[in-house]
């Protein structure tokens, strides 16, 4: 039997998923473990030790330790061996920024600003957001992605998916109709 391991989806989220917005069979995941376990006496600024994502605020084991992802041991996961119902989701902006910046250093062993980042997870961010509050609205997930790659019509040319940063407020008040139970 395979050890249990409290693990990071450090896919995209339009990575993990294919089709009508299911999970992939496989994701990339990396674990979880104590941060001292992998950068002992690391901190604040977070330079150097690119196999090392700090995940602020998340705790581990009995001791309630400070939890980090070791890169290094980044890897595919079935996705029938997640625990989806025992999950837990943090993520910040900071957050999604912080890993696609750390992501990008681990890969090409280059200090990369995060602030390059900004435009890509602000976008990714509002899908999230938008997605939990459809799963909220109508109680599951189905219909979201095909929602999504409808036309806006704020912008008839395009899709709701490809104008959700220039018409978050208009994609939020129409999903908001699409979502009211009756």
């Amino acid at each position: 039997m395979a050890k249990l391991e409290t693990a990071i989806v450090v896919s995209s989220s339009c990575g993990m998923r294919k089709d009508a917005g299911r999970l992939n069979d496989l994701v990339h995941v990396a674990p979880v473990k104590r941060l001292q376990s992998l950068a002992d006496g690391w901190s604040e600024p977070w330079a150097g030790r690119y196999n090392v994502l700090p995940l602020p605020g998340l705790k581990v084991g009995d001791t309630q330790d400070p939890a980090a992802a070791n890169l290094a041991r980044i890897g595919l996961c079935s996705t029938e061996n997640l625990a989806t119902t025992a999950r837990l989701a943090s993520v910040s902006l900071a957050g999604m920024r912080a890993l696609k910046c750390r992501l990008s250093m681990y890969f090409t062993r280059a200090v990369i600003d995060d602030r390059l980042f900004a435009v890509g997870a602000q976008e990714e961010w509002h899908e999230l957001d938008l997605w939990e509050r459809w799963t909220t609205g109508t109680g599951g997930e189905d219909g979201f992605q095909e929602w999504l790659d409808e036309v806006n019509p704020n912008f008839p040319a395009r899709t709701r998916r490809e104008t959700i940063y220039d018409d978050l407020v208009g994609i939020e008040h129409q999903l908001d109709q699409a979502t009211i139970r009756g």
